[in-house]
């Protein structure tokens, strides 16, 4: 915007240097002067228009009506990346990237969930051997010597060790549990631990496994699934202690007007204090996209409790250092529409469930920031469409669990969501996916809603980033 005061200047610049200076230097510095006033300008304006927003929120009563509008987001870099780490696939393609760059890794997606170890140096990844598309390699990649090695073929289900490099896995469909040990640098013998598991996670101190044998179909109908304790001896982890029978899940879960036929159990989470086990028992596989009961067993085997219904492919986790369990509540996958997927936490050992997502809303997923304060992934409630540009648009919300309040954290982009919050300890940020339904990109910023930015420019899927956290 060019204005009277504009003017001035010029005409008060050109009287001083007209004697001294070229006429090809004096239209530079006429152009510097005009560009610099429209900057000023432009500057003025989004100062006041920033001053007339009224910031957005979403409290724990609120309505729809008062679901702010999408805007545009203000980009601002982030100061440093030191600690930020993770793999993604893009392009049917496995990448990693860390402070020093991005870097392919395999020529083809990992079909399992990349593992990182837990000093991060080491990433186990799985990719379909040639021969064969239903069959699976497992390989480990050390990224201070740019190494990948062959881990074992037809093998699934890999976890490390909480504390050192360790690498657990199954082999093929026969429920063998064998660990290999990679703390010289490279992958070492593998030792059988288990047969007959199902499903398995370390134990938090990685002396060993708590596993399960799921139930099986006889003449009589279904047997129980049940969990046993697993200790590991010995430097080298080849001496094994049998398998310790510690719970038997009864054969069917009710709660409310719900009930389902136990088969087997999901991933083992150990709640801070390491006094309560969280898991999901599942029934049938396809019945199980729809209807799962999370529970939660006291260390001692003891007590068992029954918390909720959960659909498939949703997720529980503990507060960092509260026994407070959040998870994702209410029946049904999403394709029978955007509905009945609620926020909740439950404390134990109150046993006191709060509900947080508002009347006419759904909640997709969520992260701990600390003890008292979460993100979610929020949308309001709508069908399932096979259009893309038809689907929900969920945003980040904040939520402190204990002044019971919620506000509005990212602004969004047009036409965009914001998908999958992860805090980031190591880091201090948090990260989610921003996405259309067609493009996803990985975006980071603060915990407190500032300096917001994209971080990797495409992956494949929403879920197709895995961070070292």
């Amino acid at each position: 915007m060019v204005t009277r005061k504009t003017i001035k200047h010029v005409n008060r610049y050109y009287n001083r240097i007209i004697k001294f200076i070229p006429m090809t230097l004096l239209i530079v510095l006429l152009s510097f002067f005009l560009h610099h006033e429209v900057i000023q300008a432009n500057h003025i304006d989004l100062k006041k228009n920033r001053q007339n927003e009224i910031p957005p929120a979403v409290s724990l009563i609120s309505a729809p009506s008062q679901t702010p509008a999408f805007t545009l987001t203000p980009i601002h870099r982030v100061s440093h990346h030191k600690n930020l780490k993770a793999a993604y696939n893009h392009n049917d393609q496995l990448w990693i990237k860390t402070v020093k760059g991005e870097k392919m890794i395999s020529d083809t997606p990992s079909n399992q969930t990349p593992k990182w170890s837990h000093d991060g140096e080491w990433l186990a990844y799985s990719k379909p051997l040639k021969q064969s598309s239903n069959q699976e390699e497992i390989l480990v990649y050390h990224l201070e010597t740019d190494s990948a090695y062959s881990v074992f073929q037809q093998g699934y289900q890999f976890q490390w060790a909480p504390d050192r490099n360790i690498l657990a896995f199954k082999k093929d469909s026969v429920g063998v549990l064998n660990v290999i040990d990679f703390r010289d640098g490279k992958p070492g013998p593998f030792f059988n631990v288990a047969t007959g598991v199902d499903n398995y996670t370390w134990m938090p101190d990685g002396s060993g496994f708590l596993v399960t044998s799921n139930g099986e179909k006889k003449l009589d109908g279904w047997t129980n699934p049940v969990l046993y304790k697993i200790r590991l001896d010995g430097e080298t982890e080849a001496d094994v202690k049998k398998g310790e029978r510690f719970f038997t899940v009864p054969g069917t879960l009710r709660k409310g007007g719900s009930e389902i036929l136990s088969i087997g159990t999901g991933k083992f989470r150990w709640s801070p204090d390491r006094s309560w086990i969280a898991f999901k028992v599942h029934p049938t596989a396809s019945w199980a996209m729809d209807n799962n009961m999370l529970t939660v067993l006291s260390a001692d085997g003891r007590n068992f409790d029954i918390v909720g219904e959960m659909a498939g492919g949703f997720h529980f986790h503990w507060a960092p250092n509260r026994n407070l369990l959040g998870y994702i509540a209410g029946e049904g996958r999403l394709v029978f529409g955007f509905k009945n997927k609620q926020f909740e936490v439950e404390e134990y050992h109150g046993f006191r469930s709060t509900p947080y997502t508002p009347e006419n809303f759904v909640d997709l997923s969520f992260t701990w920031t600390d003890d008292r304060h979460v993100i979610v992934s929020r949308a309001e409630e709508q069908d399932w469409s096979n259009d893309p540009a038809k689907r929900v648009l969920p945003e980040l919300i904040h939520i402190d669990i204990d002044e019971n309040t919620q506000q509005n954290l990212f602004d969004l982009l047009f036409d965009y969501g914001d998908f999958d919050p992860v805090y980031l300890s190591g880091a201090g940020k948090v990260a989610w996916v921003r996405s259309n339904w067609e493009k996803h990109e990985v975006w980071i910023g603060e915990p407190d809603g500032s300096s917001a930015e994209k971080w990797i420019e495409s992956i494949d899927q929403q879920g197709d980033v895995f961070w070292y956290n």
